[in-house]
Formats: structure tokens, sequence, C-alpha cells
């Protein structure tokens, strides 16, 4: 009777035992899965705490607003926006051109971020979410967040950033206009005759040139190759500069009203309408000042823009 007492008791504990063993599997594997939902959801809300749908319409709603006035930066309205509107994803067109309102001054000039948010009597704990959602915006574009976050893009625009600030102070194109160009025309800096020749304009050699030449095969419309010559330079900032001479010598970007653009869509346009490329598509649509648009768009290159207009 003892033995048959032990024998249940001995089984018992062995459940017991097994029965701690499952629950302590349980509660471990519940850990586990809860560690990595949690590094899921910092990831993807670091990466895409605001969606590129929202980027746009934020790029959109500034630059119709900016219109014929100095360009705003997005990210600073984004920024104050997301004091109240902290997901980003219920963007108010009428807000946001509040806003905007706030970035002029009585001569349209605009107003540094810190001043805007001193004058609309943000509390502190709101300048400091404003503050903190500029930071957190510093890295964000559309681009990146298609995940293309080529550390070698980011250089070239880094490298014209200056050079084409002061171009455009010297010539009047603005600095997104330029860098696009450089982008498309130079794939990014990667073509021959972009990294041999420092041409990122794809800029030809005319009779009268009197420098240095290139010869290469060329796309000049949908499915048409020719060979031409091209200016070729010594520096990066030798091809931004006679690119801006370029433009202003050549009488049909005047008459095209390049230099009358107040924002980087109307000198895109400007820039098709005068011929600089005769890109087009499949239909037989003319596609440059689109394609300079989505460019400008997808880096955030007005922001340069805004930088150079601001103390103007």
């Amino acid at each position: 009777m003892v033995k048959k007492r032990r024998k249940v008791y001995k089984r018992r504990k062995i459940n017991r035992n097994k029965y701690k063993f499952l629950i302590r599997r349980i509660f471990a594997f519940i850990l586990l899965v809860t560690f990595f939902m949690g590094l899921k959801y910092i990831f993807t809300n670091n990466r895409e705490f605001i969606s590129s749908e929202s980027i746009n319409n934020y790029i959109d709603y500034v630059d119709s607003f900016s219109g014929w006035r100095k360009q705003l930066n997005w990210k600073e309205v984004a920024a104050i926006d997301g004091i109240k509107n902290i997901d980003y994803n219920n963007i108010n067109k009428k807000k946001i051109e509040e806003i905007c309102k706030w970035f002029y001054d009585e001569n349209n000039n605009i107003k540094d971020f810190e001043k805007v948010l001193e004058e609309q009597d943000f509390t502190d704990k709101e300048k400091k979410r404003a503050e903190k959602n500029l930071k957190n915006l510093s890295e964000v574009s559309l681009r990146n967040i298609r995940g293309d976050s080529d550390k070698e893009k980011d250089k070239l625009i880094e490298n014209m950033k200056e050079i084409s600030i002061e171009n455009y102070k010297k010539s009047g194109v603005l600095p997104s206009v330029t860098i696009s160009q450089a982008i498309l025309e130079s794939n990014w800096g990667k073509s021959e005759l972009s990294a041999k020749y420092n041409n990122y304009f794809g800029i030809k050699a005319s009779a009268g040139w009197k420098g240095k030449i290139a010869t290469f095969s060329t796309k000049e419309n949908y499915n048409d190759t020719i060979k031409a010559n091209f200016r070729a330079y010594d520096s990066l900032e030798e091809s931004v500069n006679d690119l801006g001479n370029f433009l202003n010598v050549n009488s049909r970007y005047r008459k095209n009203g390049l230099f009358d653009g107040k924002n980087y869509i109307e000198q895109a346009q400007a820039l098709e309408d005068a011929g600089y490329s005769t890109k087009k598509n499949s239909k037989g649509e003319a596609i440059y000042a689109d394609l300079l648009i989505e460019l400008i768009k997808d880096n955030n290159l007005m922001i340069i823009d805004s930088e150079a207009v601001k103390n103007e």
C-alpha cells in the first residue's frame, strides 16, 4: 500500500515537472515572439513613420503654395503640422496652407523655423516636439522610402549642392534644376561622358566650342541613337558653370521663359519647351520636364532651392 502511494506521488511529481517545463517553454516562446514583433515595429516605425503618399501630399501642397513666392521647405512645414498630426496620415490642405503663411514675412521673405515656432506661441513642449519631428524627417525622401538609399547618389547631390547654389546666383537656374539635370543626363555620374570627361549635362560641342571634345553615342528619341561630339571639362564645377553660361547665351531658353520661371516646375518645363532634350516616351510625348520634376521630388532637391533663395 505504501509502495503504491509512493508510485502515485512520484507519477504526480513527474507530471507536475512536465507541466512546469511546458509552461516555461510556452512563456519563453511568447517572449520570443513579442521581442521580434517589437523589433519589427521599431524598424517599420523608424523607416516608414511617414508614407510616400503623405510625403507627396506635403510636397505638392507646399510647392503649390510657394508658387511665385520663394520656395519653402516641406519638412519644416510637416514638422509643425506634426505637433498635432502625430502620425502624418491625416493631412489637411487648408492647415498646410495656413502653416505655409507663417513662414513668410510681409515681403515674402522666409522666416527661420525657430522664429515661426516663437511667433505662433507654441508651448515649450510643442516646440520640442516640432524640433524632434524635423530631426526625424531629416533623412526622409521618396527615394529612401522605396528602399533606394544609395550613398553614392547622396554623395553626388552633396558634391553638387554648393556649386549649384553659386551657379544659381550667377545664372538664375535653380539648384534643383541643375542637379536633376546632372542626375538625368549622367545617370547619377555613372556615364562614361561624366566619369571620364566631367560632362554631366550632355552639352554638345558646336562649331564654336574651343575646349576639349569627346565623341559618344547618344539616344535622342525613344529609340534613336546617333554619334555626336560633346564638350569635355576638367571638373564637375567647370561643367556646372558652363551649363549656366550655355543656357544664358542661347536665346531660346530666355524666349521660352527659363529665367522667368519662379519655381523648379516652371523652369523644368521651360527647358523642355526650349528643346534642351528631345526625350520622348513610346507614344512620342515629350517627357524631359516630367523626368526632372520626378527626380527633384524623389530627392528633396527643392529644399536646396529653399536654402538658396532664403536670404536673397
